[in-house]
């Protein structure tokens, strides 16, 4: 798979790398969608061990998580907060 970046092999100055490049994406931009889905997509281009990339916006009217923007293969849509791995960590705020 193609990365956006080199990674060196420390993990610390990866990160810090990927830090510099999302500062750099949502500079001057303050559109949550839009920042949200290219901080997916730098991270999923960016790291190739990662299968799936993405955020769920909690959806407080009925007390689920939607799915927002991601890169990857396709997910579940709708995830009841308290149900499987992304729902349980949504009630526990982790």
């Amino acid at each position: 798979m193609h990365t956006l970046i080199e990674l060196p092999a420390d993990k610390a100055a990866a990160y810090a790398g990927l830090a510099a490049s999302l500062r750099a994406l949502l500079a001057g931009e303050h559109d949550l969608v839009a920042n949200a889905a290219n901080m997916a997509a730098l991270l999923f281009w960016s790291l190739p061990q990662l299968n799936w990339s993405g955020f769920y916006l909690v959806e407080p009217e009925r007390g689920e998580l939607l799915l927002g923007p991601f890169q990857g293969k396709p997910a579940c849509v709708r995830i009841a907060i308290g149900r499987g791995v992304c729902g349980t960590a949504a009630a526990r705020r982790e």
